[in-house]
């Protein structure tokens, strides 16, 4: 099964009362277990390009406040959208 989806998740923010700062970190796994962006402790700050079986994504860098994956074309493959944050 082939599923279509655009994620726009906000990286930093800072609630109204200002008391509190969310971070969120998204990554992409194979189902393998092996990231294909982000994860392992590493988080690409800058964009990012990369190709799963012929597909160009796009990664707007977790730098930006609104942080971004795109991809024109449907992927023929299984991933997994990982989101992650925290509360300080």
């Amino acid at each position: 099964m082939v599923r279509t989806c655009m994620l726009t998740s906000i990286n930093r923010h800072v609630d109204k009362t200002f008391t509190r700062v969310i971070f969120v970190v998204v990554a992409l796994r194979k189902t393998s277990g092996k990231f294909i962006l982000n994860g392992d402790f590493i988080v690409s700050v800058y964009r990012k390009v990369i190709q799963i079986s012929g597909v160009r994504i796009e990664y707007s860098g977790s730098d930006n406040v609104v942080e971004r994956i795109n991809c024109t074309k449907m992927i023929h493959a299984d991933i997994e959208l990982l989101v992650s944050g925290q509360c300080s």
